[in-house]
């Protein structure tokens, strides 16, 4: 009996070839806008870091001033 993969397989079958074709332009699309998400988040996250620092800081700042002044 045949395996219905090895009859799908066969290195002569261009249905198959332009399956397999779509199939990895397809993988390649699905992880290059996964790699794009994936850098706008990484920007997004290193931005709102970044903010958050400079208003610790100015907190800090701001405490040290105050303790100054007492």
């Amino acid at each position: 009996m045949t395996n219905f993969r090895e009859v799908l397989c066969q290195a002569g079958d261009p249905a198959m070839r332009k399956i397999s074709r779509i199939f990895v332009m397809a993988t390649i699309l699905s992880f290059s806008l996964f790699a794009s998400g994936c850098s706008d988040t990484w920007q997004g996250v290193k931005e709102d870091t970044s903010k958050n620092m400079d208003k610790a800081g100015d907190v800090v700042i701001k405490a040290g001033e105050k303790l100054k002044s007492e």
